[in-house]
């Protein structure tokens, strides 16, 4: 029991231990005129390096990208943005990512390491327009941004390749009858064969799952502030778990140990919009298409009336006459 008590201890360690907690991360879109104004915030965490005893994040970084670097991601992400919608221009592109360091060295109460990154832009697509009505492909809303971006010459993006690779390998020791080791990958359980291919394609900027046309995301609307959002049903970002299962005399301890980034997906409008599959229809009229489109709703159900009265009046005329005829 001692050793299960001291076990216990060691992981209450390393949760208190945690330099800046978790802010929430997201992915918000507003349309604002004609125009999409995107926040992008993400907050990754990892204590891997608590068993690993190497570097699974870039560390101690607090930099806003300038020059070439800034240049860099912003060619990338509009031509990330362009393969997904062609007429897409991104403009006022910013970056600004921090880390804390820890000790590759430290114990089993090491420090969770913490990688946040604040990103905003905005978008400029060429809708296509008819009736007074604006089509936004809203598809590039999945993007995920697959080069090795940079700050100062440290790689930030391809955290996969770059970090967690290395970062996994030594939690696929042979197994024991002492000890064992489950590791899943967004919940997909591999072993030291398969999990190179999943942690490869783990990147830091990654909305892939917000695929889910927009019609299919929570809607909800504000009459008051006269406002209307969509939310994701999935999150997105990457989730590695790994669990060390240790057998003494009877005892079973576990220790768990993960990397993690999980962010919501949010699009803000007025209320002149709705959406179709993965298209926002906007209306440009002022109001215009509703008008129409109500007044063309009476006239249907006033023809749909008026067509019932008449079939009424006809069918009676008919059956009156029939029976006049009968009668003689």
């Amino acid at each position: 029991m001692q050793r299960v008590i001291i076990a216990s201890t060691l992981i209450l360690l390393v949760a208190v231990s945690l330099s800046q907690p978790a802010a929430g991360s997201d992915f918000t879109i507003l349309l604002d005129g004609s125009q999409f104004r995107i926040t992008w915030k993400i907050d990754a965490m990892q204590n891997l390096t608590a068993f690993a005893k190497t570097i699974t994040f870039p560390q101690n970084i607090s930099s806003t990208l300038k020059g070439a670097d800034l240049t860099a991601f912003a060619s990338t992400l509009q031509n990330t943005l362009q393969a997904k919608v062609a007429t897409i221009q991104i403009s006022q592109p910013t970056i600004s990512l921090s880390s804390n360091s820890v000790n590759a060295t430290c114990s089993n109460h090491c420090p969770f390491q913490w990688l946040n990154a604040t990103i905003a832009f905005d978008i400029h697509e060429n809708p296509v327009q008819a009736n007074g009505l604006g089509e936004y492909d809203m598809s590039w809303k999945a993007i995920r941004v697959e080069d090795n971006l940079q700050v100062n010459g440290t790689a930030f993006n391809t955290l996969g390749e770059t970090y967690l690779l290395q970062g996994l390998a030594s939690f696929f020791p042979t197994p024991t009858t002492l000890r064992t080791f489950t590791v899943k990958i967004g919940g997909l359980l591999v072993n030291k064969n398969t999990y190179q291919d999943p942690t490869g394609k783990i990147f830091l900027l990654d909305t892939g799952a917000f695929q889910t046309p927009l019609s299919n995301w929570v809607h909800t609307q504000d009459l008051e502030s006269r406002t209307q959002s969509w939310t994701s049903p999935q999150n997105a970002g990457f989730n590695i778990t790994a669990n060390q299962q240790i057998t003494e005399v009877g005892f079973q301890t576990n220790l768990y140990y993960f990397a993690a980034a999980r962010m919501s997906g949010e699009i803000s409008t007025s209320m002149n919009t709705f959406a179709q599959k993965d298209v926002l229809f906007v209306d440009f009229s002022n109001g215009l298409w509703k008008t129409v489109s109500a007044t063309l709703i009476l006239v249907i159900i006033g023809i749909l009336i008026v067509t019932v009265i008449l079939e009424r009046r006809i069918t009676g005329q008919l059956r009156q006459r029939r029976k006049g005829s009968k009668a003689r």
